[in-house]
């Protein structure tokens, strides 16, 4: 990602890491002028899931890789 980032700078050196709005992106020219020859729009949808992160296991890790017929740790009510 970060090389796309180092790209985009070379298409356009007056962007900001703070240039993240679509109105503040539209200002840029040179930006708007690469993208309309260089790209085509398209439709994204994109699904956001809540994940839940579980805290690291308090046995040290080798006596907890070996704990192979406990069943992985599920959110309280979720049932699969």
């Amino acid at each position: 990602m970060r090389s796309f980032g180092l790209a985009v700078y070379m298409v356009d050196d007056s962007l900001q890491p703070t240039d993240t709005r679509v109105k503040q992106l539209e200002k840029k020219t040179k930006l708007t002028g690469f993208l309309q020859t260089h790209c085509r729009k398209k439709a994204l949808y994109v699904l956001h899931q809540k994940v839940k992160v579980f805290k690291a296991p308090k046995l040290p890790a080798d006596i907890f890789s070996t704990l192979k017929h406990i069943p992985d740790p599920m959110p309280e009510g979720e049932v699969l």
